[in-house]
């Protein structure tokens, strides 16, 4: 019993002491810089791959409040850095995107995710939404943006209320646009 204390606290102290400090200094060095030598863009060198495996480690609530408004901080650098330099392809941001802020849920806060979402995932949604053409031929119509919106929803990356507006204000609304120009065209 005393060795599995003392063993928690020198791993503690370690944590504490060594490998946070340099953890949160090599975070706070970091930049996001967006590689768009392949087909689709990504980040390089993304705190997905580095910070992420510390993740389990630092699961103690000293520790993650020390690492977290970094975290957050980064995390948002990253997400204005594919919004600035992924401007003409919505689909490719929407994937990175997801693909930065899906790891983290479990980390931060539900409503830092949502907020993460809204300032910046939800902006370009909603822009592919309203850029989608209807088909009245539904085996026609392309569904890819919709689909990432409900991936989005479903991954819990977004608020509820915030999904149907985008329904509601985007999908519907280009749907009754479509069934006004089939009506009018019988």
């Amino acid at each position: 019993d005393s060795d599995n204390d003392l063993r928690t606290i020198v791993s503690r102290e370690v944590l504490k002491g060594t490998i946070l400090p340099k953890l949160l200094r090599v975070l706070n060095q970091w930049k996001a810089e967006l590689d768009n030598s392949y087909e689709i863009p990504r980040i390089l060198n993304h705190i997905n791959s580095w910070l992420l495996p510390w993740m389990p480690y630092l699961n103690h609530p000293e520790l993650l409040l020390q690492i977290t408004p970094d975290l957050r901080s980064k995390i948002r650098s990253a997400l204005s850095c594919m919004n600035r330099g992924i401007v003409n392809n919505d689909t490719d941001f929407l994937r990175l995107s997801i693909a930065t802020l899906l790891p983290w849920r479990m980390v931060l806060k539900k409503e830092t995710i949502y907020d993460l979402t809204s300032r910046y995932i939800t902006p370009r949604l909603m822009k592919a939404l309203s850029q989608t053409t209807v088909v009245l031929n539904v085996e026609k119509q392309d569904w890819q943006i919709v689909d990432v919106l409900l991936n989005v929803y479903n991954l819990n990356l977004m608020e509820r209320i915030e999904f149907l507006s985008l329904i509601e204000g985007e999908i519907l609304s280009m749907w009754i646009h479509g069934l006004q120009k089939l009506v009018s065209s019988c």
